[in-house]
């Protein structure tokens, strides 16, 4: 289980001013056939991710068949038909009447570009998260060029001298989270080798995120309102004294999502994810053990049902400037792309020799993404103080022994 701080010095890093990846041709791919042409109304979830589009970055080793291996032409075919069923993501991100962001599905495409790199895969280095990897792998995006910025999915298929690839995506956060958007390129990736889609064709089903009438708020929502707030417009100030752990979670929530009433569709386009958290004194964290932690975690999951998914939105409905919570510089985040539909990701030339993100964000964060080439094992991209790592690194190591 390998641990990669990306605030240490690595090849790329260090090799930026060798580095050099060179655009030889950009364009738009629509999809292939005509589709509908409507705004898509985005709920309180969406409207609460990241206003920002979200990378990733596939490799996959040369088989030796060059120019045969990951050829353009094979890709861009396949992507026009995956948007035809995806079409939504081949709109444009825009805003009502009002001023409430929505998704105009008007067909005009997706952005793609290939670019050839002045190294093999292996002198690129070990591709950690970092600002150097996103700007030479991943398409650009300004959020002041109003064109680019409201482009849903844009995606860069970069070439090494070995002949080896690394397809990256971008997807805007506000219409996808992890689950749509692995499942988008997975989708796109059986469409390419000619074999039936594997993943739940889309969903644009909304009613299941829908504040209710009249909203009914039964849950306090620490996550999404600063501490001081009464988060019941109608109660009395509750005290807002606080010393506690937060815990920040993410993982199951889909699932527990589609066991609402009525439940998310199948394939259900768009965000899932909401926040729980699990109060912990200090000194109870430092004294428990990790099995008993993971209990805590999993009793503040279990306690996300219907009424409370419910009840978020309804809190989210009547107070509309809520957002979540910002993180503070000691927070720490984990998230986990392990139940994410990723190797499957086969476009006709093998399945991906590694996946992971482009980028990661200022805090102390932490991705648990699946081992190299299947072996079963898992890499963790840490983002943490480089003062720090060492003796993270060894406490780490040292807890996981004990559990053995």
């Amino acid at each position: 289980m390998p641990i990669n701080d990306h605030k240490q010095s690595n090849k790329a890093e260090e090799m930026e001013e060798e580095l050099a990846v060179e655009i030889t041709e950009s364009f738009m791919v629509t999809p292939n056939e005509e589709t509908p042409n409507h705004r898509l109304w985005l709920s309180k979830f969406d409207l609460l991710a990241p206003k920002t589009h979200a990378s990733a970055i596939y490799l996959y080793k040369s088989n030796g068949q060059y120019p045969n291996f990951f050829r353009v032409d094979t890709l861009k075919q396949a992507l026009s038909k995956a948007l035809v069923i995806f079409y939504p993501l081949a709109g444009r991100l825009t805003v009502d009447d009002n001023g409430r962001p929505e998704v105009h599905c008007n067909g005009e495409g997706v952005f793609f570009s290939v670019a050839r790199a002045n190294c093999t895969m292996d002198e690129f280095g070990d591709f950690q998260p970092s600002p150097v990897l996103r700007r030479l792998l991943v398409p650009v995006v300004d959020n002041n060029d109003t064109q680019r910025s409201c482009i849903l999915m844009l995606f860069q298929l970069t070439v090494f001298k070995c002949g080896s690839v690394c397809l990256s995506r971008a997807i805007h956060h506000s219409v996808a989270d992890g689950t749509t958007s692995f499942q988008f390129v997975t989708a796109w990736a059986d469409i390419a080798r000619g074999a039936e889609i594997t993943v739940p064709r889309p969903s644009l089903g909304r009613a299941a995120l829908r504040a209710r009438t009249p909203p009914t708020v039964l849950f306090d929502y620490f996550e999404y309102t600063d501490p001081c707030l009464d988060p019941h417009p109608e109660a009395s100030n509750p005290p807002c004294t606080y010393d506690s752990v937060i815990l920040t979670l993410s993982k199951n929530q889909l699932n527990v999502l589609k066991q609402g009433t009525p439940p998310l569709p199948t394939g259900y386009l768009g965000n899932t994810v909401m926040r729980v958290s699990s109060h912990l004194q200090v000194g109870d964290l430092l004294m428990k053990s990790l099995h008993r932690i993971a209990d805590d975690i999993q009793e503040a999951i279990s306690k996300v049902d219907d009424e409370y998914v419910h009840s978020l939105l309804d809190f989210l409905e009547i107070n509309k400037n809520a957002k979540q919570r910002a993180g503070e510089p000691e927070d720490f985040g984990l998230v986990s792309w392990l139940g994410f539909p990723m190797l499957e990701a086969d476009f006709g030339w093998g399945r991906p020799w590694f996946i992971g993100p482009a980028s990661m964000g200022p805090l102390s964060y932490a991705y648990v993404i699946p081992g190299a080439e299947s072996s079963g094992g898992v890499s963790i991209s840490l983002s943490f103080e480089q003062e720090n790592i060492a003796r993270f690194k060894e406490i780490f190591y040292k807890g996981l022994e004990s559990q053995v």
